[in-house]
C-alpha cells in the first residue's frame, strides 16, 4: 500500500486542492515588501476565513471585547503580520480537508492541534533569541504536525475507525507501529509528504516528519524539537499520541530551555484551557 499511497499523494489523485488563497499567502510570505494591507486583501477574499481570523483576534485569550473589526486591525493591534499569515494558512489547510471528527487514542485531533500550536509558540518564545524560530511558523507547525492523521481519515475513513479502536487493544504498540501494520506508512511520513507536495514551508514538513523522533538532528531541528516537547507535555492531560510523558533532557538542552521555564509555560497553558477550547471550535 505504501507505494500506492505515496503515488496518490505525489499525484494529488483524489486529494483536496490547496486553496488559491493559501498559495497567495505563501507568495507574500516571501515578499519583504508585503504588509498588513496586502495580507488583508488576500484574507478578505474569503468571508468565512475573515470571520475565523477576527473571532480568533477577539478571543478572551487576548482580553479583547469584540473591538477588532478588520484584518488590518488584527495585524496591527493584536496578532502581528507573521502570526495572522500563518494562522490563516492553517485555517485554509484545515478547511480543505474536512472529515468526520477524528480521535486518536481518545484525543480529539483538532483539540490536540490547537493546544499543541499554542504550547509550541509559548515554548519558542522562551528560547534564546539566537536560535528562536518565527512564532507564526512555530504555531502553524504545532497546528499541522499531525495532518497525516487527518489524511488517513480523509482517504480511508473505515480503516481509520478500525485503527483508532485498535490503539487501546494493542497497548504494546506505539501509534506509529500500529499505523505501519495497517497503512504501511506512519502519519508522520504521510503528513510530511502531503505538506511537501503542497509546497508548504520546509519547517512544517520537518515538524510533521520528525515530531516523534527525540534524536532528530538536521535542518529545522529547533522547530521539530519544540513540537516534540509540546506533544510530551500534552500527554499529561491525555491530549497527545506521544510515546510517553518523559521530557528528553537532550531536547530541552538543545532548545536552551530550563525546567522552570517549561513549568511556567505549562501552568500558563492550563490556566487558559477555556479560551483554548473556544479556539478549537474555529478549526473543528
Amino acid at each position: 500500500m505504501i507505494s500506492s499511497l505515496h503515488d496518490k499523494i505525489i499525484s494529488l489523485d483524489g486529494l483536496p486542492i490547496m486553496p488559491d488563497a493559501a498559495r497567495q499567502l505563501l507568495y507574500i510570505r516571501n515578499d519583504p515588501h508585503a504588509g498588513a494591507y496586502e495580507l488583508a486583501q488576500i484574507i478578505e477574499q474569503d468571508p468565512a476565513l475573515t470571520a475565523q481570523v477576527l473571532r480568533y483576534a477577539n478571543s478572551p485569550m487576548f482580553a479583547r471585547r469584540g473591538d477588532i473589526d478588520s484584518i488590518q486591525a488584527a495585524v496591527a493591534r493584536v496578532l502581528g503580520f507573521d502570526f495572522v499569515l500563518h494562522l490563516a494558512l492553517g485555517m485554509l489547510v484545515g478547511s480543505s480537508m474536512k472529515t468526520a471528527p477524528v480521535k486518536i487514542a481518545g484525543m480529539s485531533l483538532w483539540e490536540h492541534a490547537v493546544y499543541s500550536a499554542q504550547l509550541s509558540q509559548r515554548l519558542a518564545e522562551e528560547m534564546p533569541m539566537s536560535h528562536r524560530p518565527q512564532p507564526g511558523v512555530v504555531y502553524l507547525a504545532g497546528l499541522l504536525h499531525d495532518i497525516g492523521h487527518l489524511m488517513f481519515a480523509y482517504l480511508f475513513p473505515e480503516r481509520m475507525a478500525e485503527f483508532s479502536a485498535s490503539i487501546n487493544e494493542h497497548p504494546e504498540q506505539t501509534v506509529l507501529e500500529r499505523e505501519a501494520s495497517l497503512f504501511e506508512m506512519s502519519h508522520a511520513e504521510c503528513g510530511a509528504l502531503l505538506l511537501d507536495v503542497w509546497g508548504l514551508p520546509q519547517e512544517l514538513v520537518a515538524a510533521a516528519r520528525y515530531h516523534h523522533d527525540c534524536f532528530f538532528s538536521g535542518e529545522h531541528e529547533a522547530i521539530t524539537r519544540i513540537v516534540l516537547l509540546s506533544d510530551r507535555l500534552l500527554m499529561q492531560i491525555e491530549q497527545s499520541d506521544a510515546e510517553g510523558v518523559e521530557l528528553p533532557e537532550q531536547v530541552i538542552a538543545a532548545l536552551g530551555l530550563t525546567q522552570e521555564q517549561i513549568n511556567r509555560v505549562w501552568d500558563g497553558l492550563l490556566e487558559q484551557r477555556d479560551g483554548l477550547d473556544a479556539m478549537v471550535k474555529l478549526f473543528a
